[in-house]
């Protein structure tokens, strides 16, 4: 990317999976993968994996002290940076449910 003249950052950011990377550009735009998305999680819009959640809340922490003014989710169309701030305290209400025979 930076031989096109683009300053594109790669950045691990594991918790929704432990490989997942986000992308930051010019410190204005955060690409998070299915790190976060466009609405906050309730009864109707649930986040399908997260495999650390301790690790996905401390992602959420990395990108809202990045500062960009928009994220970029995969799914969903991008918001502002500051909803993810605004949602963040909601994370430690999230209950992790096991799924059966995962990792065996």
């Amino acid at each position: 990317m930076e031989e096109a003249g683009i300053p594109l950052r790669l950045i691990a950011l594991p918790g929704h999976t432990a490989d997942s990377i986000w992308a930051i550009c010019e410190g204005e735009i955060i690409f998070c993968g299915d790190a976060a998305m466009n609405q906050f999680p309730s009864i109707h819009r649930n986040i399908i994996w997260i495999e650390n959640i301790e690790e996905y809340r401390e992602s959420w922490d990395r990108m809202i002290l990045a500062k960009a003014r928009y994220i970029y989710p995969s799914h969903g169309k991008p918001f502002m940076s500051a909803d993810l701030e605004k949602y963040r305290n909601e994370l430690e209400r999230i209950k992790l449910r096991e799924i059966k025979g995962h990792g065996k």
